[in-house]
């Protein structure tokens, strides 16, 4: 989990380290998703983290069965 610090009441439950952002060939993101966020954490070329962005579970909403997250 680079960079990102779980809270102490906060625990890890799925991680994937290959992720691409929109059309982008590039498999360098990460995507975590723990007890109480969802966080995406954007990599540069060589891996070095470019931004952090957190998304508490419950604030995401659900329309018609799927869930919603607006950037």
């Amino acid at each position: 989990m680079s960079e990102y610090k779980l809270q102490q009441n906060e625990a890890l439950i799925m991680k994937n380290e290959r992720i691409a952002q929109g059309k982008s060939s590039t498999l360098n993101d990460e995507l975590l998703l723990t007890n109480l966020n969802l966080i995406w954490i954007s990599k540069g070329l060589f891996g070095k983290v470019k931004t952090i962005q957190r998304y508490p579970i419950n604030q995401i909403k659900v329309f018609e069965d799927q869930p919603q997250i607006f950037f």
